[in-house]
């Protein structure tokens, strides 16, 4: 990161949990789970869908990774 930011002013969007939203956690960090990404199929999604919340929390919970949020997809 440029300089020494304020974690609570530094935010991680990806894909994955156990690289992505693991990492963000690790470095104290918001971690935002796209979830239209790897993990659609899991989701049962397209990317765009979002998720039932309950097939995020089982995804979550068997993984062991919980982001700050989710998005269905990331556009920019």
């Amino acid at each position: 990161m440029l300089g020494s930011p304020d974690p609570a002013s530094v935010m991680a969007v990806g894909d994955s949990l156990p690289t992505d939203i693991a990492g963000a956690t690790a470095a104290g960090i918001t971690g935002v789970l796209v979830t239209g990404g790897i993990h659609a199929g899991d989701l049962g999604v397209r990317m765009g869908e979002a998720p039932a919340p309950e097939a995020l929390a089982r995804l979550c919970d068997a993984k062991g990774i919980w982001p700050s949020a989710a998005i269905p997809a990331f556009r920019w």
